[in-house]
């Protein structure tokens, strides 16, 4: 799933050099990532076990940084109601400290195939120190919706879910496909990043898929 990341990195964060701060979505140092490719068989039974072992958010901040995150929060079965498709392969990523003022990021891939094709759903969840830092966080993304008269990013309030939401995706004007959508929502000093990532493109249904799978577990 490394190239797809690559991918995922060079689509999401094609930006002019020589233009001031730019958020990036993504990690790209892929050294610290840890890929475990689960079959379906062996996913259908975690989800047999996740009534035992399936965590609460207390749960994943009760984790430490450098742990392989627990991506046990959302099972194989309930993201296909979703987005329709069989998911049989995770992507797990460690805890990784955001800064030296504090605050932890926890991240999770779940594939449709493990060979980069297909639908895959993204979850990165941002835990910051206080509520001013995430605010900042997603002012800081916010800031890279345009330099001067150019716009790289739209932006698409979303008024049903956290204390501030909305989607975001390259401001693609050459004509090539879109194929991340993207779902920012902060809750208190919480920043969550849904992505919904497709090679052959995604559609305007991602947006949906998105806010219905925040609310599985968060809302």
């Amino acid at each position: 799933m490394k190239n797809k990341v690559l991918i995922l990195i060079a689509a999401t964060v094609l930006i002019a050099a020589g233009i001031g701060l730019f958020v990036m979505t993504k990690d790209d140092d892929t050294s610290e990532k840890t890929v475990t490719n689960t079959s379906t068989s062996a996913q259908d039974h975690k989800d047999d076990e996740h009534a035992h072992e399936e965590p609460s958010i207390e749960g994943l901040k009760d984790q430490h940084v450098g742990e392989a995150v627990n991506c046990s929060l959302y099972t194989f079965s309930e993201l296909e109601t979703v987005w329709g498709v069989p998911f049989t392969d995770t992507d797990v990523t460690n805890v990784q400290e955001l800064s030296a003022a504090g605050g932890k990021q926890y991240s999770c891939d779940y594939n449709e195939r493990d060979d980069g094709l297909g639908v895959t759903f993204i979850v990165e969840y941002s835990e910051y120190p206080d509520v001013a830092s995430a605010e900042k966080s997603i002012n800081d993304t916010k800031s890279t919706e345009k330099f001067d008269d150019e716009i790289y990013f739209l932006k698409e309030d979303v008024a049903e879910i956290g204390d501030e939401a909305f989607f975001w995706t390259r401001n693609r004007t050459d004509g090539s496909k879109e194929v991340n959508q993207q779902l920012y929502i902060r809750n208190e000093n919480v920043v969550f990043l849904l992505s919904g990532v497709n090679l052959d493109g995604v559609t305007e249904d991602y947006k949906d898929k998105l806010v219905a799978s925040y609310k599985l577990h968060f809302e």
